[in-house]
């Protein structure tokens, strides 16, 4: 990448270059640009020194009320803001998630009236030596923000103290990412005021949680007692402070034994169920967790428990765990799939060791897809095996990306969505049964449409479904396997070793990335990087000609996305041959050609590979006549 700035402004329409860029040059947001002038950021792909991060404490109460088919969240929120930044800050802004359901709230899709549920009911807030009225409080709001109003600015360095208490119902037919489930099954996520994000790049992140666009979040301490009536065995993103209190006999001496087990213990099975608390009508669930971005939970009173240890570097293990109704269809194998998957992250690729102490896979029983959060996942269950496979390493992969760098979602969701697509084909191998089929078909459908969007436009711009879906998930992670194709398999794990181990616990931006990725590969990759992240282009390459007698096969890229040519030449007597070149045989030119042993003997010639789309498969074959 060439280090002469250009100026992105206005979702890449006007794009101002600064003296003596050229056109292949990255653009680079004036924002961006800004924090390289404050010195937290570098075009190095490394933190600036003046590089700062602001973080929350939480202590969090929160009972789990059912009531019918109703299930009530009322918590009270001790919260500490710490201030980092050089910055007076004149407000704190505080998420609250649940209203995205409610009726008057920005969303992507309609939700049937008789679904909405009403907003957070909020107390006073005590913030500081104030009190700011619940009802003002409700009024300098946004869709999912609240914007409180400081007296006095928080000063750099200082930090200020919030209390407040909630109240809000989970409707039973509105189960986004998270919800109330059947056979007595519930997992909690987005449930507790939250201080948005202030960062260096952009200050306060005031986008709306409107259903589509995920979650940016720093790194806080999470102090969180739960109670639910007796019988619900919980699990949440944190550590269990007080075992001898919630579990049943015995089940404490499974846990330990399953921490330092290789093998799959079953903790809890039907037989177990449901699990005896005395006769106590409630039970008080304590955790804890540090420097991590969020914090969830679910309980059960009918899900099976299976858990497996691993060590991930010396003398540390993480519990690795399964829970789901003995009914789920792939489920059984969860807690050895995630096993596997924590596996590989931690000793291939990003090849850092897995950074929490413990992976609960929850199967919720519902849909086919899956939600991540810290130490959690909420699955649904998937209908073939290689898929349930897939899922659960593709929501565990978040562990890494956003929640141990922790990349801002809202604006770029191809960073981590991409990363953990990417990453899932490879980990099912293209199986077509797996993602690799689901996204070919979405491929098909939008790739060359409006809706095929350069990536760098923002992500929650973006407020059509199917072409959101399509920029954070397809051509995100076609991007990183072209990108992978060109670095190679070993450079590409260094890029994102690299990349975990200098932005850990940090907010790094796709320039950090683009970074690291020229970092390792020695050169520019202005001509691969500025097509698929900022330009209207596709993915398509034409077997253009053969030609046997002079031995040559040309190949256009009708679409303009540089992507690896590969040939699979069969010939009359039966002998296959493979051809693989790079993306960078487009770097200055729209068509290949390559020469080819034997063209007399040729007999048919196919191009493609089943990890790289394109959007017309009908001239990727030639047949000798």
């Amino acid at each position: 990448m060439n280090r002469k700035l250009n100026l992105l402004l206005t979702l890449l329409i006007f794009i101002i270059p600064l003296a003596l860029s050229y056109a292949q040059d990255i653009p680079v947001q004036l924002e961006f640009q800004r924090a390289i002038e404050n010195k937290t950021r570098t075009l190095d792909g490394v933190p600036g020194p003046e590089y700062w991060i602001n973080h929350s404490d939480y202590k969090l109460d929160v009972d789990v009320i059912f009531e019918n088919d109703t299930v009530w969240i009322k918590g009270d929120a001790d919260i500490t803001y710490h201030n980092e930044s050089p910055d007076e800050l004149n407000m704190i802004v505080l998420r609250s998630y649940p209203d995205m359901t409610a009726d008057a709230s920005l969303r992507n899709f309609y939700i049937f009236p008789f679904n909405e549920t009403r907003q957070v009911s909020y107390s006073d807030l005590l913030i500081g030596d104030d009190t700011i009225p619940s009802a003002m409080l409700m009024q300098r709001r946004t869709s999912t923000n609240l914007m409180v109003r400081l007296n006095e600015p928080l000063k750099s360095g200082s930090s200020i103290n919030m209390k407040l208490s909630w109240k809000y119902h989970m409707h039973p037919n509105i189960n986004i990412r998270q919800g109330v489930y059947e056979n007595d099954a519930i997992f909690i996520a987005y449930w507790y005021p939250q201080v948005a994000v202030y960062d260096d790049i952009y200050g306060w992140d005031m986008t709306d949680y409107a259903g589509i666009v995920e979650f940016y979040n720093d790194f806080n301490n999470y102090d969180v007692s739960i109670t639910l009536p007796a019988g619900y065995i919980v699990w949440a993103g944190g550590t269990l402070q007080n075992p001898e209190e919630v579990y049943p006999p015995g089940l404490r001496v499974k846990v330990d034994n399953a921490l330092q087990s290789d093998d799959i213990v079953n903790i809890i099975k039907v037989d177990d169920l449901p699990v005896d608390h005395g006769n106590r009508e409630k039970v008080t669930w304590k955790f804890k967790s540090e420097n991590t971005p969020d914090f969830t939970f679910a309980a059960s009173k009918t899900h099976v428990w299976d858990a497996s240890g691993l060590e991930v570097e010396d003398g540390r293990r993480v519990l690795v765990s399964a829970v789901y109704p003995d009914s789920s269809k792939h489920y059984h194998k969860a807690a050895q799939f995630a096993r596997n998957a924590i596996e590989y992250l931690s000793f291939e690729c990003p090849g850092v060791p897995y950074p929490w102490p413990s992976m609960t896979v929850f199967n919720c029983g519902e849909g086919g897809g899956g939600m991540e959060s810290p130490m959690m996942v909420n699955n649904g269950d998937q209908a073939v095996e290689v898929l349930a496979d897939e899922v659960i390493f593709h929501e565990i992969s978040h562990s890494y990306l956003p929640f141990f760098t922790g990349a801002n979602e809202r604006r770029f969701a191809w960073m981590d969505e991409g990363w953990a697509t990417y990453q899932g084909i490879k980990w099912s191998k293209a199986d077509s049964a797996g993602t690799a089929g689901n996204y070919s078909q979405v491929f098909n459908i939008v790739s060359g449409t409006a809706n095929d969007l350069p990536l760098m436009i923002p992500t929650y711009s973006i407020f059509d479904g199917l072409a959101s879906n399509f920029n954070s998930y397809v051509r995100s992670s076609q991007a990183f396997m072209t990108i992978e194709n060109q670095l190679g398999t070993e450079g590409m794990n260094n890029a994102w070793k690299i990349y975990t181990q200098r932005w850990h616990h940090k907010h790094p931006s796709p320039w950090d990335l683009f970074a690291v990725f020229e970092e390792v590969a020695g050169y520019d990759l202005d001509w691969l990087l500025l097509p698929w992240y900022y330009e209207f282009k596709t993915q398509e390459l034409e077997l253009a000609s053969v030609d046997t007698e002079e031995g040559n096969v040309m190949i256009k890229n009708i679409g303009g996305l540089p992507m690896p040519v590969y040939l699979t030449l069969e010939y009359e007597d039966g002998t296959v041959k493979k051809i693989h070149k790079k993306p960078e045989v487009f770097k200055s030119s729209a068509e290949v050609t390559i020469r080819i042993d034997d063209p007399g003997k040729l007999k048919s010639v196919k191009l493609g590979n089943p990890y790289f789309f394109d959007r017309n498969l009908s001239n990727n074959n030639w047949v000798k006549e």
